[in-house]
């Protein structure tokens, strides 16, 4: 079976490029423009991983992260932020709410390849 995974970002470029990458190493793609669509792909698929994206209308990445932690049911997924606030407070905030790492934008596809191919989930645990 593929591993899933969810990319979550409200800008349609960083969507397209991660998706492109990242399909063509075989995974399988979810995209979410905002927290709300996000938590509402994690309810009803299984995911293997999480693009999230810090900054964005609603509820931000800060938030879902802090979400998929808080559910027993989602915190085994592992969050990878994607931002452009890399300023060293916005990484240690990310990783005290539990991601595994965080990525600068502007992204670098070879990069977040690397990422997921260590991060992802090969068999994520069935959806709630």
């Amino acid at each position: 079976m593929r591993s899933r995974i969810l990319i979550v970002d409200d800008n349609q470029d960083t969507l397209i490029t991660c998706s492109a990458v990242l399909s063509k190493a075989g995974y399988l793609i979810s995209t979410a423009t905002d927290g709300f669509l996000a938590m509402r792909h994690l309810n009803e698929e299984r995911m293997g991983l999480v693009l999230l994206d810090v900054s964005m209308p609603g509820m931000d990445g800060f938030d879902v992260c802090r979400a998929i932690k808080g559910n027993s049911d989602l915190y085994h997924i592992p969050v990878l932020f994607l931002s452009a606030r890399v300023d060293p407070g916005s990484q240690a905030f990310g990783m005290s709410l539990g991601a595994a790492d965080y990525l600068s934008k502007p992204i670098q596809p070879a990069e977040v390849l690397l990422k997921a191919k260590k991060y992802c989930l090969k068999d994520p645990p069935p959806s709630p």
